[in-house]
């Protein structure tokens, strides 16, 4: 009876590292932007723009700078931001895939990368596989029932061009997005460093609702602007 008992403990040991390296939490699905209510979905922290900062802000002309005038996402805050469009994530054990449907994104963050490489490919292509090159190159990682994803290698550009909470970036720039479940909705917190431009981290956060309609094609060309 021990040696059967033993045999039985022994086996659960043998198991337990497949079972703790391959769970990850479920933030599977198509989302959408949560509109009920009074609730606030979105929430940036007060900008604190260095003199560089401000002097690029001073300078910003929607009608010219915004590359989505172009049908091209101006950063990683932009893809976030949209408020009328879907989004979706799809879970691997190496790898994390999440589709936008703003500009008909792909964006795909590997998970058995532990630092990001020298020469940096972009994360993001278009619907004919283009790289976006200002979304930069992001690795991933979980901790808990979160997801971490760490992003480098930007392009000078805007991380959002949405109402008033324009902001530039430059090359220097670094953001950490963590995304974890609150209930049946999605929780997504980012935290951006630019020390050419800001004197203070800027970081936002949203919440975000399973989606109501199904995912669809969001027909934009880059460098036409018809969509």
């Amino acid at each position: 009876m021990y040696k059967r008992y033993l045999n039985i403990l022994l086996l659960s040991f043998a198991l337990l590292p497949l079972c703790t390296f391959s769970a990850y939490p479920d933030l599977e699905g198509t989302w959408m932007v949560n509109w009920q209510g009074d609730y606030i979905w979105r929430v940036y922290s007060e900008q604190k723009p260095t003199e560089e900062g401000q002097r690029r802000l001073d300078d910003y002309d929607v009608l010219v700078d915004d590359p989505s005038l172009y049908c091209i996402p101006s950063g990683v805050g932009r893809l976030w931001d949209e408020p009328d469009t879907l989004w979706r994530i799809e879970q691997y054990d190496d790898r994390v895939e999440i589709f936008y449907e703003i500009f008909d994104l792909k964006r795909v963050i590997n998970l058995d990368q532990r630092n990001h490489p020298i020469d940096f490919i972009p994360s993001t292509t278009d619907i004919n596989g283009n790289y976006i090159e200002n979304l930069g190159h992001s690795i991933g990682w979980y901790e808990g029932d979160t997801l971490f994803i760490e992003t480098l290698g930007f392009t000078d550009s805007y991380i959002t061009t949405l109402g008033f909470n324009v902001f530039p970036q430059t090359e220097a720039l670094r953001s950490i997005e963590r995304i974890s479940k609150d209930g049946n909705n999605i929780s997504l917190e980012i935290s951006y460093f630019d020390p050419i431009l800001m004197k203070e981290p800027l970081n936002v956060s949203y919440i975000y609702l399973p989606a109501e309609y199904e995912f669809s094609v969001y027909g934009c060309i880059p460098k036409e602007g018809d969509h």
